[in-house]
């Protein structure tokens, strides 16, 4: 008789809406009481996600690929492609052993970074035989151990221009040890080995290739 007397609609209503929230799958849950292991892989989709959410604390280094990167998002100032740059015409070393800058490039690396350089010309003889000496710099220092080869001698044999050693056009490649952040200068550098010598259409690349 007493449960009865207080028995009431609104009772009897709360206690239906409890059990229709229950039999409907509807939970409460404890504040981070769900962790990776509850979540079927693959069943959260971006639509789930909340703009500007996830930081990149939260993102696994290098798990990032091109195609999920908006390329207008990115700072372009934190990449360094490269740059090439062209000396004068005709670029004219004087005397043996003393160095001139035929081509040079600036570049800023955003980081501890590698860079490779590749240096084209042509050696032009004055007057008769002659040969140069090439090599490329970082910062005023010749790369070392990493050049092919470390000083090029473009030029002409004394009495045969079809020698081995005669070569008028160049190419030269170097990686350079991983160059600290900041601005860098790079350049061509030559001198007069023998006879009369020219260094015709010079140029420089400089790419950044890697941080390690």
């Amino acid at each position: 008789m007493k449960l009865r007397e207080r028995l009431t609609y609104a009772n009897v209503m709360a206690t239906v809406a409890v059990f229709l929230a229950l039999g409907g799958g509807a939970w409460a849950l404890a504040r981070n009481s769900v962790g990776s292991r509850a979540i079927k892989n693959n069943s959260i989709r971006s639509r789930d996600i909340d703009n500007k959410t996830i930081r990149a604390r939260d993102v696994r280094r290098n798990s990032l690929r091109g195609g999920q990167i908006k390329e207008g998002s990115l700072d372009a100032s934190a990449f360094t492609g490269g740059t090439s740059a062209a000396g004068p015409i005709s670029c004219d070393p004087t005397a043996l052993g003393a160095y001139i800058d035929c081509a040079s490039a600036h570049v800023r690396v955003p980081r501890k970074a590698r860079v490779l350089l590749i240096a084209t010309g042509g050696q032009e003889s004055v007057g008769g035989p002659a040969e140069a000496d090439c090599r490329l710099l970082v910062d005023g220092e010749q790369i070392s151990g990493e050049t092919v080869p470390p000083t090029l001698h473009p030029g002409e044999a004394a009495s045969d221009n079809t020698d081995a050693t005669a070569t008028n056009n160049f190419a030269m490649a170097a990686v350079s040890d991983r160059l600290a952040k900041g601005g860098h200068n790079f350049s061509l550098s030559c001198d007069q080995g023998s006879g009369n010598v020219k260094i015709d259409h010079p140029n420089i690349a400089v790419v950044m290739i890697g941080w390690r």
